[in-house]
């Protein structure tokens, strides 16, 4: 049965997250948001987040940094089809992705989840249910909220540091043509440039790549820095409905 909790226009979902930290709550944290999400807890610590509509692809992503080809993207895909989860789970299995790397993508996930989230109420712990989609290493709730609060910082400095003032999820970008620099030759700037051949926002390139929206906010600010990349005149794209390229989104207007 879930466990109500009520708070005011003020309220803090970190405090909340303090509270089951300190009665080392194990469950499923339900929140009134836009779209059904969750935090999971165990023992107190955040260890997933779930939006629904929103799943990233962490092949795309392994084969955007270089780190699977093609063939062996392809062959855990063919095994697991339209599950990113179980896909990635494979890798880890036969060895050819390390467990430590695939936590500390998830932890990048959980990272942006919780930032999205943190704007809505929870209606409670609605049971005691586990997951093991998309856990990291459990992270207790004082280094969380602070993390928070230097990645915004981050993300808000290098958004503006590149002279836009724009909401993310309101640019385009595409590739200028000119080639990479020495100290960028690296296989994400590559993938990204290829993909930027078509006007796409920051949160389009993260949906197709398995990034968050903070990683392709950065990584499209060094390259507008070293001229690969310039702000298009396209209008966005979005995503289908009920369909998120980043949880960010559902705190933004589709229109």
């Amino acid at each position: 049965m879930a466990t109500l909790l009520h708070h005011g226009s003020g309220f803090d979902l970190l405090g909340v997250l303090e509270q089951h930290e300190q009665a080392r709550t194990t469950g499923r944290l339900a929140l009134v948001a836009p779209a059904p999400a969750s935090l999971y807890l165990y023992r107190g610590c955040v260890y997933s987040a779930k939006v629904e509509g929103w799943d990233p692809d962490i092949l795309a992503r392994l084969e955007l940094a270089g780190r699977l080809t093609p063939e062996q993207a392809g062959q855990y895909r063919d095994q697991a089809p339209d599950d990113h989860a179980q896909q990635v789970r494979l890798a880890v299995l036969d060895g050819t992705l390390p467990a430590e790397e695939l936590n500390t993508i998830h932890l990048e996930y959980l990272l942006s989840a919780v930032a999205a989230l943190q704007h809505y109420p929870p209606s409670g712990i609605v049971d005691a249910t586990v997951t093991d989609i998309r856990c990291a290493v459990p992270v207790e709730v004082t280094p969380l909220r602070e993390t928070l609060r230097v990645r915004a910082h981050r993300s808000e400095s290098t958004w503006t540091a590149v002279g836009l003032t724009d909401p993310v999820g309101r640019v385009t970008f595409a590739a200028s043509g000119l080639p990479v620099t020495p100290e960028l030759d690296m296989p994400v700037v590559r993938g990204v440039l290829a993909l930027l051949a078509r006007p796409m926002s920051a949160d389009e390139l993260a949906g197709l790549t398995g990034l968050s929206r903070a990683e392709a906010v950065h990584i499209i600010a060094a390259l507008l820095q070293a001229g690969m990349v310039t702000r298009a005149t396209a209008k966005p794209g979005v995503p289908r409905e009920g369909v998120w390229w980043t949880p960010e989104q559902i705190n933004e207007s589709r229109k």
